[in-house]
This record gives structure tokens, sequence and C-alpha cells, in this order.
């Protein structure tokens, strides 16, 4: 450590004193670089009380950075041993005080990082971290795995990338998908085959088979892995956009890795992955056993054999690789019989009939002669080294007429071209006028038939990039762009759009002028420069009207001067008049509206970019309106006084109806909390209209309601006016989930959120087990099992949180709430699942009195053999061990006995010992059982339990 003064007592007194406000705190702990003050403002509880998520009544969240936790993330390095002893004490949902902990770990020894781990792990399971903290998670899994810390990093690496715990198995956004993968590939993938291969492998094929089981149009029979993932190995074809296309590269790296180091054997990993049936881990096998033939040779040949592989389109890349590579490992005979597979030629079952579909005419004999030279051009192509006379003639003459076949191995190919180059450069074009950069947008041209060089896309890029470093200017002079191609106008509103910071400084009514221009031309319009055909050039206004709408959500958001106010509101009608912008119906023969997702939609298709700013519009007319009365901001007459043109488009959605219907009542479900706000009654009045859940009984295409009523769960915070204005949708809500299926993945579910909004109700006392026609009891019996079960973790988990705000009333209800729960259908659902969760939330929660909660998880652990969290589970189960000895060491017996993977117990190993070292302490009974199990701990490998046991003489 560098040399530091330590502070005295008087100093840091004063230093306190002076941190009265945010930014004397702030200033405070962004100058000190003295590691010495911590142990010193620990002892004065500075480090006690982190900054908590902001959450909002439209659903929105808040993370404030604190600056106690950046001083103790920059401190890490500099003493460790300190900033541990403090992050470990720290609980909280603030994102950033997590971030800054990923930072300390990150810079800290990797022995004081490890003890982190917990720490981490329960901000991910909590829902907590984002992202782009999978990176920084994966830094930690390396940086104390290679410090010889596998089984903690390991462990870190289950609970943070598994996708269970994500909940985002549902088709992952991109952004997601890109960084999960970047991380294992990058990180922990690299560190962990060397010190955890078999363990790694596992939980990688574990979390391919979630992903893959979460892609809608996948099944066991057919994943379309082809599809999302071209081949096993490295290709220019693979997108790898799918979470499940990334495990793909990561499982292959780690079983290529392993056997290639002998962590593993081929033998072993193939068995790993024969365990799983979906196509894709076949594929997965013919790689490694194509990658190994060396170790293989009998499953080479084997393989190569398989008519029923030969035959499928699914494994056609890797079973052609396979083929190719190694196909004098056959012998005479194999070859005379693969050889003659290819003679053959093609079933041709069905080739009739396609030809009439889709040449409307009758199939002739060269047509079938033909689709049998291509196939066995193909086939041909696999093995072209070992062809000899007619066959090699054949191949040689079919190659020199079409070319090397490009679907030899491939079911489809996707060819794409971005024009990312531009003729002028941002700094070129800021040596001229907005003018003159104007007339060189109209003048320049595209080479026709390019297949590289200056792209339209190109220069609308750098003509962004101009826009923004030259924002003033070009925001005066805006309506100069009106007569122009759509790239050039949607780039420039697009930087205008993401300068908020600036608008203070800068005159939008130009801006908004060119947007009353575009909202003026008709939405189809053709406006494509000549001869454009880059997929990103605009082909009419469309994107730019969205682009339109998000400048206006975002100027409102920024709170812009309300001189704006009539020219807002002019674009924001014309936009939300707009019939000429319809999307395609989100309903099918398929749809259901209980399960369908609303909130993508209503963010992407352009009725929902127009709501979305109209509803802005009014939020920012409320804020500027809003008095106060009695310590809140009211609205004075709701929508009549302030701002009647909202209510009329308000009204004229509802009456007339809207181009893209469920994605305008999505919208209202959204701002349920800003439309109660501005106007109780007119909400009130209302809602029967907008959360008109019943047609579902009569046609669920139409039953628009459920749109509303998802997106309000998802996004609105439980609150009982809210319930009352809602009370029937509710209760029908629950009646109407009994035969829904499921949707599998996914952490946006409403069917998920309905549970958690009414046990926030219960557990505040405005609902409780006989009121609303017993509706929490028929949440709890009449629902499908996975809605039900989620409800009970819920409470679990959001008590583990709250633990310190929850009043002992609400305790004593959720007590009779779970003994009631238990006796009528908890128990019988757990029953079902050996790694059922629901008590375990419950308890490892620390929010009920031990004897209560010991009871109750006895009960709970006879009836499922490895309940979950586990560790949670453990970790608690030491605080409540002095309570009764010998049940704790009872309940920790029963989930000894349950690891039978081997792992878990070393998870939580030092919790354990705690509890055992009560036990044995205990003396009786409880020693006795102690003395078993640490028996039965030895002899699994775990000897350090042995120190426990009294010396015999």
């Amino acid at each position: 450590m560098k040399s530091f003064t330590p502070p005295t007592s008087e100093l840091v007194h004063a230093a306190i004193d002076r941190m009265s406000s945010p930014a004397h705190e702030r200033y405070f702990f962004s100058a000190l670089v003295n590691p010495l003050w911590i142990e010193p403002l620990r002892k004065e509880r500075i480090f006690e009380k982190p900054l908590p998520a902001e959450r909002f009544p439209d659903g929105s969240i808040r993370y404030q950075k604190w600056p106690p936790s950046q001083y103790l993330a920059r401190m890490a390095k500099e003493a460790p041993e300190e900033v541990t002893a403090v992050l470990e004490e720290i609980t909280t949902d603030n994102w950033c005080v997590i971030h800054d902990m990923l930072d300390a770990a990150k810079a800290m020894p990797a022995r004081f990082g490890v003890r982190l781990v917990p720490k981490i792990e329960e901000a991910a399971k909590g829902g907590v971290l984002r992202e782009l903290d999978l990176k920084d998670i994966g830094e930690v899994c390396a940086h104390i795995a290679g410090a010889g810390k596998g089984t903690m990093a390991m462990r870190l690496a289950r609970t943070a990338f598994n996708l269970k715990r994500l909940g985002r198995e549902d088709r992952d956004g991109r952004r997601e998908a890109y960084w999960y993968g970047e991380s294992l590939k990058g990180d922990v993938v690299p560190a962990l085959v060397k010190v955890r291969p078999r363990e790694l492998v596992v939980f990688l094929l574990e979390q391919l088979d979630r992903g893959v089981r979460a892609i809608p149009y996948s099944s066991e029979k057919d994943d379309s892995s082809t599809a999302w993932r071209a081949a096993v190995e490295e290709h220019d074809q693979n997108s790898d956009h799918e979470i499940a296309a990334k495990l793909v590269g990561c499982i292959r790296e780690a079983a290529e890795s392993s056997i290639a180091n002998g962590g593993i054997s081929l033998v072993d990993v193939l068995g790993l992955v024969e365990r799983h049936e979906f196509p894709i881990f076949k594929r997965i096998r013919i790689h490694l056993i194509d990658r190994f033939a060396d170790q293989a040779g009998d499953l080479v040949r084997e393989t190569m054999m398989d008519r029923s592989l030969f035959d499928d389109y699914r494994f056609k890349y890797e079973y052609g690789m396979l083929a190719g590579r190694h196909f004098d490992l056959l012998d005479q005979e194999e070859r005379a019989t693969f050889l003659g597979w290819i003679d053959e030629g093609p079933d041709l079952s069905g080739f009739d009939d396609r030809i009439r579909a889709n040449l409307d005419r009758e199939p002739t004999d060269e047509d079938r002669e033909q689709r049998r030279d291509w196939w066995r051009f193909q086939k041909w192509h696999w093995i072209r080294d070992h062809l000899e006379g007619e066959r090699l003639a054949h191949y040689e003459r079919m190659r020199r007429e079409h070319g090397e076949p490009e679907f030899a191995y491939l079911n489809m190919i996707v060819r794409t071209r971005w024009g990312s180059e531009s003729p002028y450069t941002a700094d070129e074009l800021s040596e001229l006028s907005f003018e003159e950069v104007v007339e060189k947008l109209s003048e320049w041209k595209e080479e026709p038939e390019r297949a590289e060089g200056p792209a339209y896309e190109g220069l609308a890029q750098q003509f962004g990039q101009y826009v923004r470093t030259n924002l003033r200017e070009c925001a005066r002079q805006a309506t100069r762009l009106e007569g122009h191609y759509a790239i050039y106008v949607r780039r420039f509103l697009e930087a205008v759009r993401e300068s908020t910071k600036e608008y203070a400084t800068i005159d939008l009514k130009p801006t908004l002028a060119l947007c009353k221009w575009v909202l003026g031309r008709p939405a189809d319009e053709d406006v494509r420069p000549p001869g454009a055909t880059e997929p990103l050039v605009d082909k009419d206004w469309r994107w730019t009207r969205n682009t339109i709408a998000d400048l206006v959500r975002d100027a409102c958001r920024a709170k812009v001067d309300q001189r704006y106010r009539d020219d807002l509101w002019h674009v924001v009608d014309e936009l939300r008049s707009d019939v000429h912008v319809s999307a395609e119906p989100l309903a099918d023969e398929e749809f259901d509206p209980r399960t369908a997702d609303f909130l993508t939609p209503s963010l992407n298709r352009p009725a929902g970019h127009a709501l979305h700013a109209l509803l802005a519009f009014a939020h920012w007319v409320a804020e500027a309106s809003a008095v106060e009365r009695d310590g809140r901001k009211v609205i004075e007459g709701g929508f009549e006084k302030v701002m009647p043109e909202v209510r009329n488009a308000l009204e004229d959605i509802l009456t007339k109806g809207s181009a893209d219907p469920f994605v305008a009542h999505a919208v209202f479900g959204w701002r349920l909390g800003l439309l109660y706000w501005v106007d109780r009654q007119w909400i009130t009045e209302r809602a029967a209209t907008i959360f008109d859940l019943s047609g579902i009984e009569t046609d669920p295409t139409t039953a628009y309601g459920w749109a509303a009523w998802s997106t309000f769960l998802l996004a609105c915070r439980p609150h009982i006016e809210f319930y009352n204005v809602l009370r029937e949708q509710f209760s029908f809500a629950v009646d109407h989930i009994k035969d829904v299926k499921y949707p599998r993945g996914g952490h946006n579910r409403a069917l998920d959120h309905l549970g958690e909004h009414l046990m926030v109700l219960y557990g505040r006392g405005d609902v409780d087990l006989e009121s609303d026609d017993k509706i929490i009891q028929r949440l709890l019996t009449k629902t499908i099992e996975p809605v039900r079960t989620h409800a009970i973790e819920f409470v679990g988990r959001s008590l583990r949180q709250q633990q310190d705000k929850v009043p002992p009333a609400a305790i004593e209800r959720f007590k009779k709430l779970w003994e009631w729960h238990w006796k009528a259908i908890g128990k019988q659902d757990a029953e079902k699942d050996p790694t059922a969760a629901t008590f375990g939330y419950w308890f490892s929660s620390g929010a009920f009195d031990a004897k209560w909660s010991l009871q109750n998880l006895e009960a709970f652990v006879e009836v499922v053999r490895k309940p979950e969290p586990d560790d949670r589970i453990v970790e608690q189960l030491v605080k409540f061990a002095d309570a009764d000895p010998a049940l704790a060491v009872s309940i920790l017996g029963r989930l000894v006995e349950g690891d039978d993977e081997g792992w878990r117990v070393i998870g939580w190993r030092k919790n354990a010992r705690e509890v055992l070292e009560t036990g044995m302490n205990a003396g009786g009974a409880a020693a006795a059982q102690a003395e078993d199990i640490i028996n039965q701990l030895g002899r699994r490998g775990m000897l350090e339990f042995e120190e426990l046991l009294p010396e015999t003489t």
C-alpha cells in the first residue's frame, strides 16, 4: 500500500458533518484517494445504507450512482481486505452499486474477490443486473478461476449465465445475446475449461437445451437449427443472433479444448451430448467425431454409414464434412455402399406436385433427371477427392457448367449488401455550410450495380455525424431538407433526437416544421434515390414517421419549453390520425391474447410510436400544469381544463378505433398510471372499455382489452387504487387462465405479473383470503401450476429484498397464507418437482421467525429432495440453527441426501459446516445426527468436516 496518513476522529466527523447534501457527498468521495478512511467511515455506518433503486408509477426504474461504493471500487486494489469486508455487508437493489462491486471484484486479488461471489449471485437472482454486466461477471469468473477458485467460479457462472435465471429463454434481444455469448466465449469458457471442464460442458449443454426449447418454432423433431446456426464450426453464414447459436460455439470450444487437453474424454463428452434430443446436439456429436477422428475411427465409420444421417437435410453440413475428410477410413464394401446411396438418387415423392404448384405445368422426364443430376452433384461434392471413373467425369462436367454447388453443405444462404462507405467524410462536410451540404446530398448519385464503394447509406451516416457536430446551425435551417430523400431527412431527425441535452440551446421550430412537411406527404411515397438497392435506404416515409414520433416523445421527456406546445401538438395529432400507416395484424388462428407479447409491438409498430408520443406530450403538459396539494402534485380540472386536445384524441381512438387496435390498447395499459394521475374520473369511466377482457369468449382476435391488461400488469406497480378501478378485470383474468398454455421462457409474462400484483395487495392487507369472491384462493388453486407457483415464489423473493421494511402485520398475513396454501395445494404441487423453490424462497428471505420457518421447511424438505435456492436456504439455516439445533441439522441432512449430483454441497459447504458445528456443540440427538452427516460427507471425499468430530483415544 502507498504511504497514506490515517484520518483522525475529528477529521472523520468533520467530513461527515459536511456531507449534508448529495453534492457534498459526491465531491468528498470523488476526491478521496486514501484507503485508510474505509474503516473509520465503516464504523460511522456510512456504508450501511446505499441509495435504493427508484421505482415510478409508470413502471420505470432509476438507478443513481452512490459515491461511497464508487470510492470502494477505486480502493479495491489498494485495500482489498477492507473493501471486501464492507461490500460483504451491503444489500441493495441499486444496479450502480452492484456494478461498483463487480469493478471491485475484478480489481482485488482473487482470494478476496471470491468472497463477493454470494453478493453478485444475490444481485443476479434478484434481477438487478443488466445484460452488459454479463461481461463483467465473466471477467470475475475468469479472475477467480485463474487463481485456483474453480468451484466458486463455476458456481457464479451457473448463476449468472443460467437462462432460467435470466428469464430470457424466449428469443433474446440481440444486445443481450451478444454480451451473453461474448462473455462466455471470451472469459468464462477459456478459464473454466482448465479447472472444471466436465461441469462446464454439462452446464453449457443444459443451457443450450433451454435456449432451443424457448425458440417458438423449435421442436425436438426439428429445432430449425440450420436456420439459426448454419454450422457447428465457425462459418461466415453463422449469424448467431440467438443465444442458442452463441452457445453452440461455446460448447464446441469447451469440448474441443477439454478433449485436447485431456480434461475429459471424447467418449465422455459424447455421452453428455447424447442426453439431449434436439437435432443440434446430434450435429455437435457428428462435429466432435469428425474433429477427433484419430481417437474414434470406429465411430467415424459408424456415423458415416448411418443412412438416416445421410438422408437427413438437418445434418447435411456436419455429415458432409465428416464424409469428405474421412472417406478413406471406409473399407471397400462400405465405400461401395455409400456410393450406391448416391447412385440411387433422391426421393422424388412429391416432386411432381411441386413442379405443378410452382411452375403451373406438368413435370417432364427431363425435370426429374435434372433433379437427380443436381442432387448427385451435391453429394459427390462431399467426397470429390475420392471420385473415380464416370462419377468423377460427371462431377467435373457439372462443376464446369455450374461452378461449385453452394448448397452441398447448407440449406440456405443469406446474402446482404451493406453500404457503409461515403463519398464525403463528416470532417469534409464540416468545411461546408448547411446549404452546401444539402446541395451535395442532392447531387451525389450511387454507382449503378455497385459491388463496393460509396453508397447512400454511408453518406447518410456521415451527414448525421455532421449534424451532431453542428447542431445549432443545422437545426436553424432544418426546412432546407424539404423535398429531399427520406434517408437524409431521417438521419437529420435522428441526430436532433439524440441531442436532448442541447434542446435548451437550439430552436426546435424549424425542425418541427420539417416534421409537419413530412407528415403532409403520402406515407407510401417512393422516396428512394436513383438506383438505390441497399436494404437500409428508406423506400418511403414510414421509418421517418417513426423517428418523428420518437423525437416528439424525447423532446417532451426532456421538458422543452412550453412555447413549443402548439407545434408539438400539431405533429402529434398528425401522427395519431395517420390512417395510412398500418401493420400486419397481430392475431392469427393460433393467437391467444392472454399470453401474447404486446410490449414489443407497442414499441416497434407505427401506432405504438405515435401513441407513446401522444402520451409523452400529455405527461409534459401535466408536469407543467401540476400544482402542489397536501404534498402531492395534482392536475386540477383534469383533461377538460388542462389538455382537452389530448382528451379528444384519446376519445377518438376509443370510439372510432385504430389502425392497430391491439397496439393502441397496449399503450393505454402501459400508461395507466399517467392517465389516472391526470384525470381519475375519466379513466375510471372508460376502464371497462379499455380493459374489456370478455371479448376472448367470442373472438380472441378482437379481444383488444387483453393488450391493455397485459401491459398494465407489466408496466404498472401494484396499487389499491388501480385494483379498485380494475377489480372486475382482476377477477375475470384469474378465472380465465385455468387452461392457458403457459409460454416457455421469458421474463415479461403478464400471467406471472397478475400473481405478483395480487400478492402485493394481499401483503398490504388490501385483499385477504376471503374477500372479492376469494380471489387469492382462486389464484393459488384454480390457475395453471406455473402461475400459482410463481406467485408464491414471488413473495419469498420480495421479502428477502424488503425484509426490513415489511410490517409485522404483513408477516403474519403471509404466514397465514403459506399455511393455507400448503394444505390446499402447495404440498401437492411440490411433490411433482424435486427442485421446487416455493418455500425455499420464503425460508431464505429471513423475514419469518425461526420456529415457524424451521417447522415449515422441515415439512417442505420431506417432499422436495433438493429444494432451491439451496445455497440461500443453508445460509439462512445457519442463522436459525441456535433456535433448534436438532431440527436444523435434520434439515441439513435432508439437503445432503438430496444432492445426488455431487456439486450442490460444494456450493454451501462453509455454511453447512457452521450448522453441523452448532449441532455438535448442542449435544444429544443433534450431535448424533450431525456426526452421521459428517461421516456421510467424508465418504464423498469432503474430509474437512472431520475436524468437527470429537477426538478419540
